[in-house]
Formats: C-alpha cells, sequence, structure tokens
C-alpha cells in the first residue's frame, strides 16, 4: 500500500540513501542488455525483484503541488516523487543550490516533469555527475541555452531518453552541442510532441548520433500547420534517404505522417521486428511495399488508422511467419475468406490477435470460414474482438455461440483470454461459457460486450 510522506520524510530518506554503502550499484550486463529499461512500462514489484541488484531508485522531480508526495513501495524498490521546492527545502521566492539533489549520486532512472526555466537549470547542473543515470525523462518543459548544454552533457552515458513537449529556446546551441556529439549507449529514444521548439530536421540528427538504438518512438504533433509540417516532412524524408538505421528493432510512429514519410522510416530500417503505427492518413501503397520487405523478420504488428484497409491486415497476417502479435480495428470478412488459398502464415506463431471481423447482412455463411481460420492459431493466447463494427445497418461482428460454429475453435486449447462483443443484443449464455471452460482448460478471463 502506498505511504504518503511527510516533506521531513523526504530528507531522512535522502539523507539515508547518501549514507548508503550501496551507492552507484553496477547492473550485470546480462540483465542490462536482455532486459533495457522501459519508462512507460509497468513492470510488477515481483519482477522489479527478481532483477539481479539490492535497490532500484527513481527519482521524479514535479513542479506542480498536487504531486507534493513521496512513495515507498516496498523495502528494496524506492520511488521518491516530490514537489521541487520540497525536495530542495528552500523557499519557492529564494533560489539556492539545490545540494540535496546534487547528492543523489546514485539515482538511475530520472524524471523532470512541467519544471521551470531557472529551477530546471539547477536540477540539470548535477545531473552530470549521477554516475549510473541509465534513464532520463524530461516532459513539458522549456530549456534555454544554459538548460540545454547541461541536459547535452549527460546525454552519452544513457541507454533511454524521453523528451515529452520539450521546447529548447535557442536551437543555435541545441545544434552546436549535436554536431560531434555520439550516444554509444543510448537503446530507446522517445520523441513526444516536440516538433514546436525541437524541429524535426534536428531531432533526426539526434537520431545519428545513436549508433546502437534499437527502439525508436516519435509522436507527430497534431493541429500542426499544413505548409510548414510538410516542410518538415521534406526534411525528414531528405535525412532517411541518406542514412539507414540497421540496429533499431522497434518503430513506433503517432500521429500526421503521411505514406510516403511512414514507407522511408520503415525502409531505412530493415531491422525492424516490433512496428506500431498510429496515423490519421492511410496506410498506403508505398507503407505496404515497406511492410512487404519487413515480413519476414515482423513479429509484432499495431495499426491503427481511421483508413485502414482490411487488404492491409490481409497482407501482414499472410505474409509474417513469426508474427506473435497483431493488432488493428477491423476486418472484412470478405477479405478474410475472398482467397480461398491463401493462409495465415503466421498460424504457428500468432499469440496474440487483436482484430474484429466485419460482416455484411448478406455474409453469414461467411461466419464458418472465419471460424476455421481462427481456429489454426493454435498458439492463440489473447483473441480480442470487441470494436464497434461499421455503423452501416444489417452490419454485424463475428457470433461465438454454440450451434453457430463455436466448436469450431475447440483447438485453441491454449486461449486464456477472450473479449468479444454481440452485435444482436443477446446474452452469453451458460452453455458457452461450460462449453469454452470445458475446451479451454488454460482460460482465465472472459469480456462479453452485449451491444
Amino acid at each position: 500500500m502506498e505511504k504518503i510522506l511527510a516533506p521531513e520524510m523526504v530528507h531522512l530518506i535522502i539523507k539515508t540513501l547518501n549514507a548508503s554503502p550501496k551507492q552507484g550499484i553496477p547492473i550485470e550486463s546480462e540483465w542490462h542488455r536482455a532486459t533495457p529499461f522501459d519508462p512507460f512500462g509497468q513492470p510488477s514489484k515481483e519482477d522489479l525483484l527478481e532483477r539481479p541488484r539490492d535497490l532500484v531508485v527513481t527519482l521524479t522531480v514535479k513542479d506542480v503541488l498536487e504531486y507534493n508526495q513521496a512513495m515507498v513501495t516496498t523495502t528494496k524498490i524506492l520511488t521518491v516523487t516530490d514537489q521541487f521546492d520540497t525536495l530542495l527545502g528552500v523557499d519557492p521566492q529564494v533560489f539556492a543550490p539545490p545540494q540535496p539533489f546534487a547528492s543523489l549520486v546514485m539515482v538511475e532512472h530520472l524524471g523532470l516533469d512541467s519544471i521551470q526555466p531557472k529551477k530546471i537549470n539547477w536540477l540539470l547542473k548535477p545531473v552530470a555527475s549521477f554516475t549510473g543515470l541509465r534513464s532520463l525523462i524530461v516532459t513539458n518543459t522549456f530549456l534555454d541555452r544554459e538548460g540545454a548544454l547541461s541536459l547535452w552533457k549527460v546525454f552519452p552515458q544513457l541507454e533511454v531518453l524521453s523528451l515529452m513537449d520539450v521546447h529548447f529556446l535557442d536551437m543555435t546551441a541545441v545544434r552546436e552541442n549535436m554536431k560531434d556529439m555520439i550516444c554509444p549507449h543510448l537503446l530507446r529514444l522517445y520523441l513526444h510532441y516536440n516538433n514546436g521548439g525541437f524541429p524535426i530536421e534536428d531531432q533526426y540528427q539526434l537520431f545519428l548520433a545513436c549508433p546502437s538504438l534499437k527502439a525508436l518512438h516519435w509522436v507527430f504533433p497534431k493541429g500542426t500547420e499544413e505548409h510548414a509540417f510538410k516542410r518538415e516532412v521534406v526534411k525528414f524524408r531528405q535525412g532517411h534517404q541518406r542514412t539507414t538505421f540497421r540496429e533499431v528493432q522497434e518503430l513506433h510512429i503517432v500521429g500526421d505522417m503521411d505514406d510516403y514519410g511512414i514507407a522511408l522510416a520503415m525502409n531505412n530500417m530493415p531491422g525492424i521486428r516490433s512496428l506500431s503505427i498510429s496515423v490519421d492518413n492511410q496506410i498506403g501503397v508505398l507503407s505496404l511495399g515497406a511492410i512487404s520487405t519487413l515480413a519476414t523478420n515482423l513479429t509484432r504488428c499495431e495499426i491503427h488508422s481511421p483508413f485502414t484497409t482490411s487488404v492491409t491486415i490481409e497482407l501482414v497476417l499472410s505474409s509474417c511467419p513469426l508474427l506473435h502479435t497483431m493488432v488493428a480495428r477491423t476486418m472484412t470478412a470478405y477479405e478474410a475468406t475472398r482467397d480461398k488459398q491463401r493462409t495465415w502464415i503466421c498460424a504457428s506463431s500468432l499469440k496474440v490477435l487483436c482484430l474484429s471481423f466485419v460482416f455484411e447482412s448478406h455474409e453469414a455463411h461467411l461466419q464458418d470460414e472465419v471460424l476455421e481460420k481462427l481456429a489454426r492459431l493454435t498458439k492463440l493466447l489473447q483473441l480480442v474482438m470487441i470494436e464497434r463494427c461499421d455503423q452501416r445497418p444489417g452490419t454485424f461482428g463475428l457470433q461465438l455461440r454454440l450451434g453457430q460454429g463455436l466448436e469450431t475453435l475447440k483447438p485453441l486449447k491454449k486461449l486464456k483470454f477472450l473479449s468479444t462483443r454481440d452485435d444482436f443484443g443477446l446474452p452469453l449464455r451458460a452453455q458457452e461459457l461450460t462449453w469454452m471452460e470445458l475446451h479451454w482448460p488454460e482460460l482465465m478471463d472472459i469480456l462479453y460486450v452485449q451491444s
């Protein structure tokens, strides 16, 4: 249970940590390589306790009063979250060097959220002395020249960097520092909504400084002026045409990137195994061609677009032999069954399928064919089919009922989680539940949405 601590307790914790002989505990290289820290992941406490070290320290500093608290989650895992002035122990109007903060040299994961420019300069100055720092998350912050220079000093030692809504007020200083900078250890890079204060061509230069980069999460801002955005996309394309990022294995693109830009990104990252695209534009012919090029190595694919076609989804399912996770919105029953000779080549590897099937009013006869395709996914652990089907009258989703083909899914003996909906307003009956319990012995949870 989380405990809210008084400010004096925060300082006591910091003082105790400073006196601890376990400062700067190194991470074992094997674990280090196998499990890169993900600032947006939510590992369980049990998972954290299995890590080969005695103490995990995460410090998050927020300059907003509602976060004025410190939380101790377990005896081995310490997470300190505190409002800036309480952490420093100074009056908000009195500017003094952050001595308590500077002494936290054992911090490995640091988050700075919504800090005022003058205050963040004080915070960033001592960060270069945090020799154990592996991940840095900076959110909703304006950085002047001094702050940018301090921030750039720590980049070469990081493995994880996240810049979310960060605005650099002096891009000249930023570009001077990026010119010869190398981040040899950086594995995961998150860039979210930074276009206004960190132009795309400069973000691209940051990519170039990361030769070992494994994962890129790139979120473009919405509402960008169309002509300005197109100008930036052209710069991005020009950069990608010059360089290939062969080490990148995860690519996540969110926002207004067009078909050509998405395709260029994928074509210049031939080692991608996990692909997530969430865009407002159509996944077009160029992107489909790029996905085909990646097909032999792709293990995870998420596609979110209001214009995603069933052809796109069918291409992924039928051309990616190693695919274990497929996430999309809907697929027409017609496209799923159109080519009788075409099989889902991922049938022997797929473990997670989040996809709703849409039937026209005259396509009830296709239900058996769709169920037969699903029945071949014998490794499936999770099946999610709750996306609202096409709003056009007469369309409906796959029905899992005895006497209507549910028996066909008997081979899914490893299934653990099922989410489905009924577009006819019919409740899930006891006989279906009994059947599922009998034939899917590992089933743990069912989510049933009754329209």
